[in-house]
């Protein structure tokens, strides 16, 4: 999915953006943030977003 419909999604239904098979976890802002959650157990390091447009990172977590 492109950033602007990735960005819009997110913006609509909230973050995590939820597809058939995946997860994708959406932010704005001028840099980077890290995810940790149940889907890890909570242990681990945290995932970081990539950037996907200026000011725009995501990270897409597959679902079981």
């Amino acid at each position: 999915m492109d950033a602007e419909t990735l960005e819009a999604r997110g913006l609509e239904e909230g973050t995590p953006v939820i597809d058939e098979d995946a997860a994708t976890f959406v932010w704005r802002g001028r840099g980077p943030v890290f995810v940790r959650g149940d889907f890890q157990n909570w242990r681990g390091e945290p995932i970081p977003l990539k950037q996907v447009a200026p000011r725009l990172w995501a990270h897409r977590l597959p679902l079981p």
